[in-house]
């Protein structure tokens, strides 16, 4: 990948200000597991669990599904809706890429499948970010297939905004209205259909198809506590520490502690041009010598210690002759 900051384009497109730095505060809870049909586990810090029906999600959780996985719905407190289907790793309200009031991206999808909801009067916008295209002002469902060949963004109801980045850089953005697709080659510019093709439309989960009311309620006054999570292997977050260098910082900062396991620096190490941001972190410059301490001036009428210093060398000489003459 580039260096692509992905937040900047993010923020022009929303109207939003470039944030200062990445939060250093817990992360909020956020959302709620509330469909879990296969595989799914989530990693949060540096530990790993599996996501459970009823379990509360934090910012900055990431969500994967596995192969056989069918569906795994996020549920925001705001009002959206995440459908998940196989293969799929998003990151749930990114930090690293919102302003310091929150404003961001709904999630990052990493790669795999996503349908996302957003109600008719919802109070905050919805966007999703992926590493070659930003997916801004979405109102109605969208359902995405974030892949390196093709990259395919379906708006089944109502409008989005589309930007793709090419060479670090945000071309114009594309509008999508109802009933729009929009197929990003590998290479090549992306194309905007009327209907969706037949060879991505068969490739839709089914659980896709279905509108399944929202059931965050039905965990009302339940309290689903994650299992107890197991150190995250480096294999299973690599693509992150190694993705867009909007993202790259925060990993530093969440997997300092997992440095210290000889397996995962060495493949830190062994990885290190595709995330330079870990060489302070893993060979640290050695400490600044002291500067010299400045002596205080002279008094007034007392000679300075450089001035001091030459007589005495100056009077040397005359006192051992003079000690000679006796």
């Amino acid at each position: 990948m580039g260096q692509r900051t992905v937040f900047m384009h993010l923020a022009a497109v929303l109207g939003l200000a470039l944030p200062l730095c990445v939060a250093a505060a817990p992360a909020p809870v956020a959302a709620m597991v509330t469909i879990v049909d296969g595989d799914a586990t989530v990693l949060r810090d540096t530990g790993r669990f599996a996501a459970a029906e009823g379990l509360r999600l934090r910012a900055d959780d990431i969500v994967s599904t596995g192969t056989a996985a069918r569906l795994v719905r996020i549920e925001l407190d705001d009002g959206k809706t995440l459908d998940l289907g196989p293969s799929t790793q998003l990151m749930l309200l990114p930090r690293a890429l919102a302003r310091d009031n929150g404003a961001g991206p709904t999630a990052y999808v990493l790669q795999g499948w996503v349908k996302l909801t957003v109600p008719a009067k919802s109070a905050t916008p919805a966007a999703l970010a992926t590493p070659r295209l930003d997916v801004a002002r979405v109102a109605g469902t969208l359902i995405a297939s974030v892949a390196a060949d093709p990259l395919w963004v379906f708006a089944e109801s109502g409008s989005v905004e589309l930007q793709r980045r090419r060479d670090g850089k945000a071309t114009p953005l594309q509008a999508l209205a109802d009933g729009d697709s929009y197929v990003l080659p590998a290479s090549g510019p992306g194309s905007v259909n009327r209907m969706p093709p037949a060879e991505l439309r068969g490739q839709v989960p089914r659980t896709f198809v279905d509108t399944l009311p929202r059931r965050a309620e039905r965990f009302a006054g339940r309290t689903v506590e994650p299992t107890r999570p197991t150190e995250v292997a480096y294999a299973e977050i690599a693509a992150w520490v190694n993705g867009e260098a909007a993202l790259r910082p925060a990993f530093v900062h969440r997997l300092t502690p997992r440095a210290r396991d000889n397996g995962f620096r060495g493949a830190l190490v062994a990885d290190m041009k595709l995330h330079p941001e870990w060489q302070p972190v893993l060979f640290p410059p050695p400490p600044k010598k002291p500067a010299p301490a400045k002596l205080p001036p002279p008094a007034p009428g007392e000679p300075s210690t450089a001035t001091a210093a030459t007589q005495v060398s100056d009077t040397e000489p005359a006192t051992t002759a003079a000690s000679g003459a006796h």
